[in-house]
């Protein structure tokens, strides 16, 4: 069963499309699993970061993921794999075997490495999150940089849509554009849109790239936006794990992100 496939069902099961960064400040292994014990009913998935990978052995990562699966969640390597083929495969196993669902990439790596790596992760039954625009301010200089590349008889102006069509093309699970950039989700959701409706009609659902949007309340995207303009799932952390009440907090995100979108309806049923 693909990544898409569980988290779209961990996310119909929950009712709910937030994705739970885990961004804490120190490692403390029990706050860890009492922030999953009480939310684990409002999300669909946790996100790990190097706050907490890097000094973590695998043992205890996998107990982690363990216990998120134990839950219905699915769990995500957020590590930015950036690297040549093999570096990137190693680094999967690792991964792997501390039982992660999916991990984040980075397509700066090129089209064939980036290629490489989504097939990879693929052979393993896991997913590939490649970063398409980042949430954090400074971004605009990388990811929205003006560039003339000519990719398959077309041009490309600008970075991030050059990342978005490599995404695309080479199958990755889904993309990240921060919810600061909401005009770049809608951009980005229109181009998916039209690769799905000018491919073959029998794709399943479950197999189109979907949006993952970081950057709620603390860097100042608004999750709300972020569906309307064509996000599947929110990754939300600090805001929530910072809360003085994480619960409340969680449930009126929650609330707020499942009021009815007619256009979001729309595209399902042509879907």
């Amino acid at each position: 069963m693909s990544f898409l496939t569980r988290i779209k069902g961990s996310a119909e099961a929950k009712n709910s499309r937030i994705v739970l960064a885990l961004d804490f400040n120190i490692t403390d292994i029990d706050a860890v699993y009492n922030t999953i014990e009480l939310l684990a009913e409002h999300i669909c998935s946790i996100k790990l970061n190097m706050h907490l990978i890097l000094p973590l052995a695998i043992d205890t990562l996998r107990s982690i993921n363990d216990y998120a699966h134990s839950k219905g969640l699915q769990s995500i390597a957020d590590i930015k794999l950036n690297d040549i083929p093999s570096t990137n495969m190693n680094a999967i196993e690792h991964l792997y075997r501390a039982a992660f669902d999916a991990i984040t990439l980075n397509p700066i790596i090129g089209y064939d490495a980036l290629h490489d790596t989504i097939s990879y992760l693929h052979s393993k039954d896991m997913g590939a999150i490649a970063l398409v625009y980042m949430s954090h301010a400074s971004a605009e200089s990388t990811y929205g940089m003006k560039i003339e590349y000519d990719h398959k008889g077309f041009t490309i102006d600008k970075l991030y849509m050059l990342f978005l069509t490599w995404a695309v093309e080479c199958n990755a699970d889904g993309i990240v554009v921060g919810a600061t950039r909401p005009n770049i989700i809608k951009e980005c959701r229109d181009y998916i849109a039209k690769r799905y409706v000018n491919a073959d009609q029998k794709k399943s659902l479950d197999t189109v790239t979907a949006i993952f949007s970081p950057g709620i309340d603390v860097q100042g995207g608004d999750a709300r936006d972020a569906i309307v303009n064509g996000t599947e799932y929110v990754i939300v952390g600090r805001s929530i794990i910072n809360a003085q009440d994480p619960l409340a907090k969680i449930i009126k995100l929650k609330k707020a992100i499942n009021e009815p979108i007619d256009h979001l309806d729309n595209m399902q049923s042509k879907r």
